[in-house]
């Protein structure tokens, strides 16, 4: 009987957003495998979206909700906020979230429709982190500071004028 042993799996938001931790990490971290990882994602939304039996929205999508295996694979993690989706009661998510809200799309903020584009919007925000390897929302002594996708409208902004 031979019994094997799964690699661990490595934390997005630890090893590639804050870039901290293994550095033998971070000199892996090229180009090519960000891309890879962005793609990866993007497959597991595809495959929540429209694969499976039943659209299945995860509507928590962060880095922190993000593994990679040993050759940087992402692996979505976490889907029980799409668990606790009911129709009748299609915001009552937005309480049980720890993270705050800084990866919500605005329509799920103004508690509009939850579609899959809320999901797509929150794969926008990690694909910023993992290109700039910044954190969506700094925490600086409990106090919330800009959000990452209000400092790329502000870079955009002053380097297009």
């Amino acid at each position: 009987m031979s019994v094997s042993v799964a690699a661990p799996l490595i934390d997005l938001n630890k090893n590639v957003v804050s870039c901290a931790d293994d550095s033998n990490v971070q000199r892996q971290l090229d180009w090519q495998r960000r891309v890879e990882i962005c793609r990866g994602i993007a497959k597991g939304l595809e495959y929540l979206h429209e694969l499976a039996t039943g659209k299945i929205l995860h509507r928590n999508i962060k880095a922190s909700k993000v593994l990679l295996d040993e050759n940087f694979n992402a692996k979505l993690s976490d889907l029980g906020l799409a668990m606790l989706y009911g129709e009748d009661e299609p915001y009552d998510f937005l309480h049980k979230i720890a993270a705050g809200f800084t990866y919500m799309s605005p329509e799920v903020l103004r508690r509009e429709s939850i579609t899959d584009k809320a999901d797509v919007y929150d794969y926008g925000i990690v694909t910023i982190e993992i290109i700039s390897r910044q954190s969506n929302s700094k925490d600086e002594g409990n106090k919330e500071t800009e959000s990452l996708l209000q400092r790329v409208i502000a870079f955009y902004s002053t380097s297009t004028d």
